[in-house]
């Protein structure tokens, strides 16, 4: 499920995972899950469309995608588009 343009959340074989479309919101989110004492059980990335590449932070039990979405909930979109961003060059 889309959290904002940039951040999806889903569940792998049971275990949730966050999906990112940049790297620069990718580290921040990561960072923000580690100060709320949650380590990924890893990280991986994969194609995306357009040539940009996805970023995935996944979580092992007992977290799950809800509990997730309510962490992020905690961020503040405006802060979300802000960190996006910082990598954007303006037209």
């Amino acid at each position: 499920m889309e959290y904002t343009a940039h951040i999806s959340v889903s569940e792998s074989d049971g275990h949730p995972v966050i999906t990112v479309d940049d790297y620069e919101l990718f580290d921040f989110l990561d960072d923000f899950f580690v100060e709320q004492g949650l380590e990924p059980a890893f990280v991986s990335t994969a194609p995306g469309q357009n040539g940009q590449e996805l970023h995935s932070i996944h979580f092992n039990s007992p977290h799950t995608a809800q509990s997730l979405l309510r962490l992020l909930g905690q961020i503040p979109v405006s802060e979300i588009e802000r960190v996006y961003a910082l990598n954007r060059k303006p037209n």
